[in-house]
């Protein structure tokens, strides 16, 4: 005897849970995989590490990345958007561990307010600045990014 669960009127119920939980796993994974296949790469950061050249390699492949690949939400105002052309990188620091190299970058950019009505000006421009750690690995060359606190 299985219960009052299994009886016809919740089996099909029951049923269902258990599809929607089948479609809502293989959503997570697809979502998983895209986010691993989003993974920045650093190559020529991680060829050049610890040369002089490090810095420009990090500044040039950081340049290279969408906007929307930065972890800056955080430093936004809200409703607040990144301009692609208006990004600066500077590497602050640099440091070796066992497989990785961590950088910690700063970055100035221009930030879009859509809706503030400022004037007669539907649209504003702020300048904004954050920091970020780029953690670059020595193997692979994969890099995770994320934004530093205040």
């Amino acid at each position: 005897m299985l219960g009052p669960l299994f009886s016809p009127p919740y089996r099909s119920l029951v049923l269902r849970v258990r599809r929607g939980y089948a479609r809502l796993s293989s959503i997570l994974r697809a979502i998983r995989s895209i986010e691993i296949a989003r993974m920045p790469s650093f190559p020529r950061s991680a060829c050049a590490w610890p040369s002089p050249a490090f810095d420009a390699c990090v500044r040039e492949e950081l340049s290279g990345l969408d906007p929307d690949e930065l972890p800056l939400l955080g430093a936004l105002t809200p409703g607040g958007r990144v301009a692609p052309e208006g990004l600066a990188f500077r590497v602050l620091a640099a440091a070796d561990e066992a497989e990785t190299v961590r950088v910690k970058v700063g970055v100035l950019f221009t930030e879009t307010l859509i809706g503030c009505v400022c004037g007669d000006d539907p649209t504003s421009t702020q300048v904004g600045y954050c920091e970020i750690e780029v953690r670059i690995d020595k193997g692979s060359a994969a890099g995770e990014i994320r934004l530093l606190g205040d």
